[in-house]
């Protein structure tokens, strides 16, 4: 609940809005429940479709980035790009899970290749494996797999510049307080 009426950031930042779209998933391959999808699911299609309105060829650069960074820094777009790839992959999996037109699933498909592919153009390092030298830039991107076939990136290479970058900052990870759970899942 919002005690106070926060603005800016708070007010819009694709990081927290996107639970919407992956909670109802979760609750499904939690639990089995199909009718809390299929409930929210015009809803999350909007939502979905607000987010693809105020990406600009398929990034988001704005909201609140990686709260609490300890001196990771990603570029804004970082964060808001990665959890609107996540969603859009989870409309894919809702709408096949909810028997939706082929002409929707590709849709979402194609959306999230489109940020996939910009997001690997705007921060892939292929020289470090790195993407622009952000543990959280990076975590993201091998979490949600990103390195696509013919994109110019290699896992191992991009895997290895993680794992070096935490040795280097002695054994610790920079993330912020979104890009923590992606380093923890990219490391598992």
């Amino acid at each position: 609940p919002e005690y106070v009426v926060f603005n800016g950031g708070f007010r819009d930042s694709p990081e927290w809005g996107i639970a919407f779209v992956m909670l109802p998933l979760f609750l499904h391959e939690r639990y089995g429940d199909v009718d809390t999808l299929a409930q929210f699911y015009p809803a999350m299609t909007k939502y979905i479709d607000y987010l693809g309105s105020k990406s600009k060829d398929g990034i988001l650069a704005y909201g609140l980035g990686d709260w609490t960074s300890a001196g990771d820094h990603s570029p804004l777009g970082v964060t808001a790009t990665s959890v609107y790839i996540e969603g859009l992959r989870n409309m894919v999996t809702a709408a096949k899970l909810l028997k939706r037109p082929d002409a929707e699933v590709a849709k979402f498909e194609q959306l999230a290749n489109a940020s996939v592919a910009a997001y690997n153009k705007a921060w892939h390092d292929s020289g470090s494996g790195a993407y622009t030298k952000s543990q959280t830039a990076t975590a993201m991107a091998l979490t949600l797999k990103m390195m696509g076939e013919g994109e110019g990136v290699d896992y191992s290479k991009s895997f290895g510049w993680l794992v070096d970058s935490i040795a280097q900052a002695s054994n610790h990870s920079l993330t912020g307080e979104i890009g923590w759970p992606y380093m923890v899942r990219s490391l598992a």
